[in-house]
């Protein structure tokens, strides 16, 4: 936070907490939560005895000047050491989470879980926070409306969000894995 304060006058924080999402005064309240607390965010982050507190899912950064990829560039090269950084909204708003976190990293781990790998996984994404995930994916689909950072990590293209672009691949994966069924015909009977 000091880090990011420094290289970008002006900015402003939220805490995600697994309670709910507090704010500074000068942040943009983006819901009105009556249960959120409004304080500077070292106050937000403090414990009085450590790891007593509620789990930190993620730290927002909000800047009412800069344009948004360049918040996002100073954010990464002033603190990409110690912090992942990334966006999803249309302003000037990061993301900020431990290091090597991503949407990838989860991804990955709940798929070893279940023994499924890169190869068998698609996925979909518009924006720089899912870069990572759309790299790491076999098959990944940029929206027809996404930024340009995502366009270059997919491996494909499909229509934009409001002409159901997810809906669109899906319904053609479905109906690629039934003509291949059918044509490869009824399973041979085994004997027992």
């Amino acid at each position: 936070m000091h880090t990011l304060r420094a290289a970008a006058p002006g900015t402003s924080f939220a805490v995600e907490l697994a309670t709910g999402i507090h704010y500074e005064p000068a942040y943009p309240p983006f819901h009105l939560d009556p249960g959120a607390t409004v304080a500077v965010a070292e106050k937000l982050l403090h414990e009085e005895t450590p790891g007593a507190g509620a789990p930190v899912l993620k730290l927002l950064a909000h800047h009412r000047e800069l344009a948004p990829d360049d918040f996002l560039a100073l954010a990464r090269e002033t603190a990409g050491d110690r912090a992942s950084f990334t966006r999803s909204s249309p302003t000037a708003l990061l993301e900020v989470s431990g290091p090597g976190v991503s949407k990838a990293s989860t991804l990955e781990l709940c798929c070893a879980e279940r023994g499924i790998t890169p190869a068998e996984v698609v996925a979909f994404g518009d924006m720089p926070n899912d870069v990572e995930m759309l790299r790491w994916a076999g098959t990944s689909y940029a929206m027809g409306n996404a930024h340009p950072a995502a366009l270059a990590a997919a491996t494909g293209r499909t229509v934009t969000n409001d002409e159901d672009g997810v809906a669109v691949v899906i319904e053609r994966i479905l109906a690629e894995r039934s003509m291949t069924a059918r044509s490869a015909g009824p399973a041979e009977p085994t004997e027992r």
